[in-house]
């Protein structure tokens, strides 16, 4: 795939529909892990510690379907971008859409693109806080912040990169855990946006037929790689960035 790609398109072959997703996905991932702050405090109550697996859960699901309705013409206008060589601005090729297809093809595949949002965001949450807590009951990392808070002092660089690495196992068992079951929603999603003619790939069950009569059932997990990749880097900088804030806030408290 890589030749093939350098061989017809060069280097700019791989970011076709980049800017597009650039400019919206941050404000698109603002809006969404500030839902999920928002929720969280809002079903919190005297009994949060009992209840917060169920109230991550509920959190991270509304996180995701906040994402769908908000980024599904977005994911539309990229992959038809990427797949079918439309030559043009995002926004004509939006316009374009609208115009032909109406609202319904700026939300093609938009049912399995909940599926694929919502079901991450909760599993992620809860295999998340799992992994961090069960890597600060390791008996290592408990001596070295009974050490940090024994003086009393600025963190130790040790004690730093101890964060950062459980940060990172965490990201990367929730990223695996989270994602590689819903793998098979991500490419009936991607068909189904791919597909101009409103008649072919009508719904989520049709599809998965289709490809599994073309292509055996392997072909549902085609890209999971890159998925995992993909969800990796945007929730470590999501979590990176988090960590640097609280930081300075502590810092400028003290």
């Amino acid at each position: 795939m890589y030749n093939i790609i350098i061989r017809n398109n060069g280097l700019n072959g791989f970011y076709k529909g980049f800017y597009f997703p650039l400019l919206t996905n941050g404000t698109i991932n603002a809006l969404v892990f500030a839902l999920y702050g928002n929720v969280m405090r809002c079903s919190s109550d005297i009994h949060r510690q009992e209840l917060l697996k169920t109230h991550m859960l509920i959190s991270g699901s509304a996180a995701g379907l906040t994402q769908a309705l908000l980024s599904c013409p977005i994911e539309v206008v990229k992959i038809r971008l990427q797949t079918l060589g439309y030559i043009g601005r995002s926004w004509n090729c939006m316009r374009y859409i609208f115009q032909h297809e109406g609202l319904y093809g700026l939300y093609r595949g938009l049912v399995p693109m909940i599926f694929r949002d919502c079901f991450p965001y909760a599993i992620y949450a809860v295999v998340y806080d799992y992994m961090y807590e069960a890597g600060n009951r390791i008996t290592f990392v408990q001596a070295i912040r009974m050490q940090s808070q024994e003086q009393q002092k600025q963190q130790s660089i040790l004690t730093i990169k101890v964060e950062e690495i459980l940060t990172s196992v965490a990201i990367v068992t929730a990223s695996v855990l989270s994602w590689v079951l819903i793998a098979p929603l991500d490419v009936i999603k991607t068909i189904m946006q791919a597909e101009t003619n409103p008649n072919i790939h009508k719904n989520m069950l049709e599809s998965c037929a289709v490809l599994v009569r073309a292509h055996k059932y392997r072909a549902l997990f085609a890209g999971s790689y890159m998925i995992l990749g993909k969800s990796y880097a945007t929730l470590w900088g999501y979590q990176y960035c988090l960590n640097k804030c609280q930081e300075r806030a502590l810092k400028d408290a003290n």
